[in-house]
């Protein structure tokens, strides 16, 4: 039995029954509490499968049937199939709650208006335990990384060599095909490239991109060409790719502040390394992590584009937040307001290099630092498997996501004005364009359009080799989706996702997580949930914590209680003449090891831009040191803190 099933499930989903229990009749509260204690016993026997990945396939199958007015109770997937008895049984788990929502078999119609706290109510439970981290087993990981090289593999080859190492003649950006350029059969698809290839002008950014303009910068993550701990400054390779668009002694030297003689290349042309992270139990994230050179001028590139942004692409694109898009949902779930939150599947492995280099042909410079940004090979160690990409760039790159959002955002403004009569003989003014923003928003695969607009937003995207996802594509009914909002008839309905099963009192990192998913609940009205998770944590940890509503030092929970509310040891502090309390708190202690040469005074002016005076360049020096972190240490510990009272 795996570590993991250990934990009761029970314990937070009877919690939050009682934090529900005023929006749910006492027959159905009998009926959920019955059904939790199944839920307990399955897990216990079968693993947390069932929480981890069939109620969230449950909640998946309600959400779509929010959209399409109808539940398919011919298609329940009864958790309760893990027991013989079940085989018998004509209901499944948490069918009578479900059943609030949608009339029982056979019609399955919704109920008419149901409370919008009804819904929130019912998507808590089926979504609690959907994002609790939880490593996927390994050959689940390993049939990830080969669809992955399957899906690139099925994917259009590229007009442009994206994959040119240095020997031959260079790729030419003065000339190539556009959209409309292909033959379709399909006569809206010859309108709608048309408009795409319109709309590139006035999303895609018109300056042309000038080396003195591109600033370099280390990504949060790892890179692919060095180990932990190691000195990112030092830049292990830099290809001859890269250095066509980005010679090194200008991206790394600042612009003759050293002197220093760099070679144009060195160490051959690296490779992006593909890697497993925790996403869902039943399903890994796959990123690339990038080599260290690529990475440094992908990061310059992302920070042009978004100084460049054109007005149009302003109008539909936010890259600092989601909350435009995220009010934008929240409006679309109003009744009659036609509007539709569509979400794309694999949407950053389905953009293809083909797609790019015609999107991105009105600015041939812009397109040519993208292609030589971009790493072109991506190796999975874990598969032995390694292969030249036709996708523009994985998760893991720093520039795919703005280049997918301005993609899109073209795709979703092409298929809106082509609903409106524009194509072909009828090409939109600025004015025009300017009125199909009103209802588009996009922030990388979230996107928002008209509804009439989404069939031809489909014909479009399918010819790109898009996918819609269309489980969580809302265009009907009055529940909408995007970037994390989930409303319901005006109303929010987010559910609250649990991080772990249990505290994970091991890692600082954990408990902190801990802590913060138990405030989230308090906030959001769940307080038994909140209470719950508190008491989960050591009592000697209980008693060093601050409960109060305004933001404390070291480790605390929130109230909406007035005051602050501790059983912390305290102490006067005559020093600073203030009482002092000896609280948890997360400790992180970093080793910088120090370096000499050239890389301190990039990394100086790298990461402290704007500091001319030498003297405040030395006490800096002195005082956090410049160097590379060779290792870190997170721990739990308890200090002394002046409270907010």
């Amino acid at each position: 039995m795996h570590n993991h099933q250990k934990h009761d499930v029970t314990g937070p989903l009877k919690a939050l029954l009682r934090d529900l229990q005023w929006n749910l009749p006492c027959d159905i509260m009998d009926a959920v509490g019955l059904d939790i204690d199944t839920i307990g016993d399955l897990s216990r026997h079968h693993g947390h499968r069932i929480t981890m990945v069939d109620l969230p396939k449950l909640g998946k199958l309600f959400d779509h049937a929010l959209t399409t007015g109808f539940f398919p109770w011919s298609e329940y997937p009864t958790l309760l199939r893990y027991s013989k008895k079940a085989r018998t049984d004509a209901v499944g788990v948490l069918s009578r709650l479900i059943g609030l929502t949608f009339r029982s078999a056979p019609s399955g119609a919704i109920i008419d208006e149901p409370d919008p706290m009804l819904v929130r109510s019912t998507r808590a439970f089926l979504f609690l335990f959907k994002k609790v981290r939880e490593d996927c087993p390994d050959n689940v990981v390993r049939r990830s990384h080969h669809e992955f090289f399957e899906l690139d593999a099925a994917l259009r080859p590229p007009f442009l060599d994206w994959n040119w190492t240095g020997e031959g003649e260079s790729p030419s950006f003065a000339s190539f095909p556009s959209f409309a350029g292909d033959s379709h059969s399909d006569p809206h698809l010859d309108k709608l490239c048309g408009l795409l290839d319109l709309l590139s002008w006035y999303i895609v950014p018109r300056d042309e991109v000038l080396i003195d303009d591109v600033i370099g910068k280390h990504g949060p993550g790892r890179v692919s060409d060095l180990k932990k701990g190691q000195d990112k400054y030092l830049f292990p390779t830099w290809g001859k790719r890269l250095s066509r668009c980005f010679p090194p002694a200008l991206m790394i030297s600042h612009w003759g502040e050293i002197e220093q003689e760099f070679p144009d290349h060195w160490g051959g042309e690296p490779w992006a390394k593909l890697i497993a992270v925790p996403k869902t139990l039943d399903k890994p994230r796959l990123i690339a992590s990038e080599p260290t050179a690529n990475q440094w001028c992908q990061q310059s590139i992302l920070q042009w584009i978004r100084r460049h942004m054109t007005t149009v692409a302003n109008m539909v694109i936010d890259f600092h937040s989601q909350e435009p898009s995220k009010q934008a949902a929240l409006e679309a779930s109003k009744a009659n307001s036609g509007i539709a939150t569509v979400d794309l599947s694999s949407a950053s492995d389905r953009l293809s290099c083909w797609t790019v280099e015609r999107f991105f042909r009105s600015n041939p410079s812009l397109l040519e630092y993208l292609w030589s940004s971009r790493t072109a090979v991506v190796k999975s160690e874990l598969i032995g498997k390694s292969a030249l990409m036709h996708k523009f760039g994985a998760q893991g790159a720093a520039t795919t996501f703005a280049v997918q959002s301005l993609v899109y955002a073209g795709c979703a403004l092409a298929a809106t004005l082509y609903a409106r009569g524009f194509g072909g003989k009828f090409r939109p003014t600025m004015a025009d364009i300017t009125s199909a923003t009103v209802d588009v928003r996009v922030f990388g695969d979230d996107i928002i359009v008209p509804e009439e607009s989404l069939a031809y937003l489909w014909i479009l995207l399918n010819h790109l080799q898009l996918k819609v996802n269309m489980d969580k594509t809302h265009h009907v009914g009055v529940f909408r989706e995007s970037c994390g909002m989930d409303a319901f008839a005006g109303e929010e309905v987010t559910p609250l996702y649990l991080a772990d099963v249990s505290p994970k009192v091991s890692s600082p990192t954990g408990v902190a997580s801990w802590v913060c998913v138990s405030n989230n609940a308090h906030q959001m009205g769940y307080w038994n949930l909140s209470e719950w998770m508190m008491n989960q944590l050591p009592k000697g940890w209980l008693s060093k914590t601050v409960i109060s509503r305004h933001i404390q030092p070291g480790v605390s929970f929130f109230t909406y209680t007035n005051g602050t509310f501790t059983s912390a040891k305290s102490r006067w502090n005559k020093d600073l003449q203030r009482t002092e309390h000896k609280v948890i708190a997360v400790k992180v202690r970093v080793s910088v090891k120090g370096r000499a040469g050239w890389s301190n005074l990039t990394q100086f002016f790298t990461e402290n831009p704007g500091t001319p005076d030498y003297l405040e360049y030395l006490d800096r020096r002195l005082r956090a040191g410049l160097g590379f972190v060779d290792h870190h240490r997170v721990k739990v510990t308890t200090r002394w803190e002046s409270l907010t009272l």
